[in-house]
């Protein structure tokens, strides 16, 4: 134990204690303010401590938060040469042993760390919270930032744009990001929660800082700073907030946003202009750490934190203050862990997860959350029983694939929580956050400390789209389409399911379509000539799978089957199925070269489709919203479709409407729209067919 007059014999709290390499008889100590506001003593020794001289304090360094950041280093060869980082973005260095401290580089906010470079000894490391730089004590001015290729941000939140690869994220003391296209920051202190309005047409958004301050911004997408409004109230922040604060946007209207304090909720329908208070009133419920909302236009929202607390409030758009809110009671396993993580699926499921490090199961679904008696159901499955799961995420087109985001990775369950599996191309992170985009299936991954991740999720269904027309003397040839049961290209031997595609008809284009339920690879998919005629009764223009379009005459071969010789290859240029013929996808495109359709202007036209550059509309049709309540719109990106027919199917291709001579429009004031309000809650498909027999399939969301 040392001890010293010049140490201060109260109001200190951490002490940083650093030595010479080449003179380790030689040690600084730096005691920090009980208050964290700056240091007490700065101290040092020349003989291991038998004796202790006061230093002048580097107060410069840092005022606040030392207990969090504080830096110390010194020279290994020069022990004159000292630094000394802290809150502050510039670190303070001594070249007098700290009889006198001046003011260094501005790298980044928050010194953690100092490594001295033992092969150049005047070249030294610096670690903050904006990584890594490499500084020398001949040029101190000029430190090299050396943080290329050094993954590790560490996100606190995140969202993704409507379409594409762009997402957002809010980063710890390195404000808030996009990523992807384009790349940059948005807003910045401590990056939080950040959504962006999935309805605008403009990409706006909303963004967030430490100590519960939300901002909205319109066209989020753009990137860039741009101009951006406050929109929490001081009202509602001096209830009582957190650090890195939660609130939520309604998927289903971009418009609603809800934040929760110490002591209740509240609410704005007109994107943060306005915000009233829901539930609560002056006693302290808090605090809260997770919150979500129903898709729906009125949604019931759910809120959770410490001490298993979790509330309710139905009807969040319209509900007046007031009400209250609804105290859900939890199985007692969970009555007093801290909630992390609520994944609404609707209105009346919700995913629950925690954050407590114990031994209990640490994700539960819950049903009937909206009534008065909700359901729990423990789907932990084989989750490490005491691993702390941060977010759950569901596949709203297959509700049994589920994703937890835990503090060793990302977990993945495909049977509804019965069995979870370790994703091992994610790393053994912390991991916040974790989304799946409805509209396309795309999984983002926000860590804390390795990045975003983004995949593509399988399809829980296949749908596969032949273009064809009778061309022979049978009036109704039949076509099969078969989903085989091998992945390799010569082993493709036997039939797991077969399709019927009844009667082909017509002697124009025409689009006819099969659904296989769960994904199956392109190269998967055969499709055959059904019933006995002579000579070339079908010609194929294209087959599609899943919206991968590939036209017969480049990208599939053909092939025959006889008693004596079996499977035979055939021509790798015919778009015609003969007698006993067979179209299978060519695994290797270079050897047969894939050339897409003609570009019309600057935009490509649909696969499959030709166009003419004289040619004013491109059939390229698009619906909106999606998730839908109501009424769905459908239009044309270029030019008007008219005569169109709109079918709409379930999932396993049962026709539930149809709509005959739709004129398909551009732009929302042009668009066709289709009442489906009647429809339950599910994924649809919706045909849109041309006159022309152009067709395209998209799928739908209806809530």
């Amino acid at each position: 134990q040392q001890t010293s007059s010049v140490f201060p014999s109260s109001g200190m709290r951490r002490i940083e204690i650093e030595n010479s390499v080449l003179s380790p008889n030689v040690v600084y100590a730096l005691f920090e303010n009980t208050s964290g506001n700056g240091f007490v003593t700065c101290a040092r020794t020349l003989n291991r401590g038998n004796t202790w001289g006061a230093r002048s304090t580097p107060i410069a360094a840092g005022t606040t938060q030392n207990r969090y950041c504080l830096m110390l280093g010194v020279h290994p060869t020069n022990y004159n040469k000292v630094v000394v980082g802290a809150a502050h973005g510039r670190f303070q260095y001594s070249i007098n042993g700290g009889a006198s401290w001046y003011s260094g580089p501005n790298t980044h906010a928050d010194y953690h760390i100092m490594a001295n470079n033992l092969h150049d000894t005047d070249e030294f490391y610096v670690g903050n919270d904006g990584g890594v730089f490499r500084c020398n004590w001949n040029s101190i001015a000029n430190p090299v930032d050396v943080n290329l290729g050094y993954h590790t941000t560490q996100f606190y939140a995140g969202t993704y744009a409507a379409s594409g690869n762009l997402a957002f994220g809010g980063t710890q003391d390195n404000g808030t990001h996009s990523v992807g296209s384009p790349q940059s920051q948005i807003g910045g202190g401590d990056g939080g929660y950040c959504f962006i309005n999935l309805q605008s047409s403009n990409g706006d958004g909303y963004w967030s800082s430490q100590k519960g301050y939300v901002y909205r911004r319109s066209n989020m997408t753009a990137g860039g700073f741009g101009s951006y409004t406050q929109i929490s109230l001081d009202t509602m922040k001096n209830e009582g907030v957190s650090f890195i604060h939660p609130y939520a946007v309604n998927r289903a209207n971009g418009n609603h946003v809800f934040y929760p304090t110490r002591k209740g909720l509240w609410a704005s329908t007109n994107a943060g202009t306005t915000f009233r208070k829901i539930t609560g009133g002056a006693t302290d419920i808090g605090p809260f750490y997770a919150i979500d909302a129903g898709l729906s236009s009125n949604p019931s929202v759910y809120y959770g934190g410490s001490r298993g607390k979790l509330y309710r409030i139905n009807n969040a758009a319209t509900t007046v203050g007031g009400l209250g809110h609804s105290k859900l009671t939890l199985p007692s396993v969970i009555s007093s862990r801290t909630i992390g993580g609520i994944h609404a699926l609707s209105n009346s499921t919700i995913y629950v997860s925690f954050t407590t490090v114990a031994n209990f199961p640490h994700v539960w679904k819950v049903t009937n959350a909206r009534g008065s008696n909700p359901i729990w159901t423990n789907i932990s499955g084989n989750l490490p029983s005491t691993l702390p799961v941060n977010s759950i995420a569901v596949n709203p087109h297959d509700t049994d694939e589920l994703f937890a985001a835990t503090d060793f990775g990302l977990y993945v369950s495909d049977d509804g929580g019965n069995t979870w599996l370790k994703h091992t191309a994610i790393p053994n992170v912390e991991i916040y956050q974790v989304h799946v985009r409805a509209s396309d299936r795309k999984l983002f991954v926000f860590t804390h400390g390795r990045g975003i991740w983004s995949c593509e999720l399988k399809p829980a269904y296949t749908i596969v789209q032949v273009r064809a027309r009778r061309i022979g003397t049978n009036p109704s040839p039949r076509l099969q389409v078969r989903k085989m049961g091998n992945a390799n290209y010569t082993g493709l031997n036997y039939f797991l399911e077969t399709k019927t595609i009844s009667s082909i008809h017509s002697t124009t284009w025409h689009t006819y379509m099969v659904i296989f339920v769960g994904y199956v690879p392109i190269e998967h998919i055969r499709v055959y000539y059904d019933n006995e005629a002579i000579n070339r009764d079908v010609e194929i223009d294209w087959i599609r799978v899943n919206g991968v379009t590939r036209q017969s005459e480049t990208a599939f071969t053909t092939g025959t089957w006889t008693s004596s010789t079996g499977w035979n290859w055939g021509f790798k240029n015919s778009q015609y199925l003969h007698r006993n013929g067979y179209f299978h996808y060519v695994l290797n495109p270079s050897l047969i070269p894939y050339h897409p359709s003609p570009a019309l202007s600057t935009f490509p036209a649909p696969a499959g489709v030709e166009t003419d550059a004289d040619e004013a509309t491109v059939f390229a049709p698009q619906l909106f919203p999606n998730p839908v309540q109501d009424q769905l719109y459908v239009s044309n990106q270029f030019g008007t479709i008219e005569g169109a027919t709109l079918a709409v199917y379930s999932i396993t291709g049962q026709l539930l409407a149809q709509h005959q001579n739709a004129v398909l429009g551009e732009g929302t004031d042009a668009a066709q729209r289709l009442d489906v309000a009647h429809l339950p809650a599910g994924v649809y498909l919706l045909s849109i067919q041309s006159s022309d027999g152009q067709q395209e399939t998209i799928k739908f969301n209806k809530y």
